[in-house]
């Protein structure tokens, strides 16, 4: 059968370019989710989606890579990103209680071992995308997948998830760092509730934001989790724990399933880089100077964990996009569905892909101060991304993918994406990044900018895609 891969990173050059401007594209939009309007699941799917775009260029498989791919593949890291509230700056050896005290002015803080702030990150890392990791395994192996079988994993890693989470994550946390169970469990008497933390996180279905019954001075209040020393910290902690063992079952249980030890390393190796990503920039927390970084050390961070996921991710896939494919299978086929259900799901993916997160994010960034501009500037966003949807079906009324054959139009759509984000970052609304005087991170996207449009191009020529 007729090999379906090329082989394109064939030298150290080109492995060096190709690192290089993962770890870039992936830092600049790892940035951008921590700003205004790219927040969230949201942004996770922003970051990920340029990421998609990036590496299905750079290792295609051309029976493999469509456009629903690229949309679920990212959806799926968007989901499952987490939240860590208040684990950073556990390395610092402090850990804030987030809530007051009865009769407090100022949220206290207790001491811990940074050793744990080490280790929650890891395990808050290695938990964060395990459903993103899985596509990437399902990409590059050999096997045939069809999308049940990442309904599937899906399944499985969320019943490990919860399951873990209501029922051992409380006593591990207590084992991991008993100081900040402690704290919650006074701020529970402090407010006279009589319940123990795993009985909350029961009760309220791990929801930091619910509201329960509470006391003070013989005063009857309802208060949320969240607003009691601590309860944020231990809600937080379980459900880290939680996504971690979900996708460890996620990975034991794709290579005991399907046989697939290829698909459950590249799987692991994704959630290890991630790891390790989002925890080393964290000792940006422990800088005081000089000043400048001292003051911007998380958008740093932010920057520092995508620039790391970006090249750990390149890296980690580099040895198996090497090897060929030992079956020449089609990922995700559509096969007995009606020609004009075929279409519409592949219209439908390419507004989800290129032109749903530009247009929420003009309508996010421009706020209440512009009131007057919401409206129009969100209608026509939405216009220009109908316009190039119908475009796009015109243009490719046969095969509805601008990813596949040739390879060249994947070339162009990564870039062109990460343009309009870029853009709207520097330009759109009040929390524009173009304002003076500009703040060191600012300067930084600046030089990431003009950086990763030289290596891309110096990439692309590298790489000199044929037409197939």
């Amino acid at each position: 059968m007729k090999d379906n891969t090329q082989n394109r990173v064939t030298d150290g050059v080109s492995a060096v370019l190709a690192a290089l401007v993962g770890a870039l594209l992936t830092g600049m939009m790892w940035r951008l989710r921590g700003d205004h309007g790219f927040g969230g699941s949201f942004g996770m799917y922003c970051v990920l989606t340029v990421l998609l775009l990036f590496l299905v260029w750079l290792f295609p498989r051309k029976n493999k890579v469509n456009l629903p791919f690229v949309t679920l593949a990212a959806l799926a890291g968007a989901v499952t990103a987490g939240g860590w509230g208040t684990i950073n700056h556990q390395i610092t050896g402090v850990l804030t209680a987030t809530g007051l005290f009865p009769g407090e002015e100022v949220v206290s803080e207790i001491a811990v071992s940074p050793l744990t702030g080490v280790v929650t990150m890891l395990l808050l890392g290695f938990g964060w995308l395990p459903l993103f990791g899985m596509m990437l395994a399902m990409y590059f192996s050999d096997r045939k997948y069809q999308f049940f079988n990442a309904l599937e994993g899906t399944a499985v890693f969320y019943a490990a998830r919860y399951l873990f989470k209501f029922t051992a994550a409380p006593a591990v946390y207590r084992l991991l760092c008993p100081q900040a169970v402690r704290l919650f469990e006074d701020g529970l008497n402090a407010y006279g509730v009589k319940e123990s933390p795993q009985s909350l996180l029961l009760k309220c279905m791990g929801d930091q934001s619910k509201k329960i019954a509470a006391a003070v001075n013989g005063e009857a209040m309802k208060i949320k989790i969240k607003d009691i020393p601590g309860g944020r910290n231990f809600f937080t902690c379980c459900a880290v724990l939680a996504a971690a063992f979900g996708a460890l079952a996620l990975i034991v249980y794709f290579a005991a399933r399907f046989r697939d030890r290829k698909g459950a390393a590249i799987a692991a190796l994704i959630c290890c880089a991630m790891a390790v990503a989002i925890t080393v920039p964290d000792a940006l927390f422990l800088v005081r100077s000089p000043q400048a970084l001292a003051q911007n050390s998380w958008s740093f961070w932010e920057y520092g964990t995508g620039f790391l996921f970006g090249l750990l991710t390149v890296l980690v896939i580099l040895p198996f996009a090497r090897q060929k494919l030992k079956n020449n299978v089609t990922l995700f086929e559509l096969k007995g569905l009606p020609k004009w259900l075929k279409k519409v799901i592949a219209v439908l993916s390419f507004f989800c892909t290129f032109c749903l997160a530009p247009v929420m994010v003009v309508f996010s960034r421009i706020d209440a101060q512009s009131e007057k501009a919401v409206l129009p500037a969100t209608i026509a966003a939405g216009v220009i991304a109908l316009a190039v949807t119908v475009w796009f079906t015109v243009k490719n009324k046969k095969t509805l993918s601008p990813l596949g054959k040739p390879p060249a139009k994947a070339q162009l759509a990564c870039p062109i994406l990460t343009a309009v984000f870029l853009l709207l970052y520097y330009f759109i609304g009040p929390a524009r990044a173009l304002e003076r005087p500009l703040s060191p991170v600012t300067i930084l996207m600046l030089a990431s900018t003009a950086l990763t449009g030289v290596c891309y191009a110096l990439l692309a020529v590298r790489l000199n895609p044929k037409t197939t």
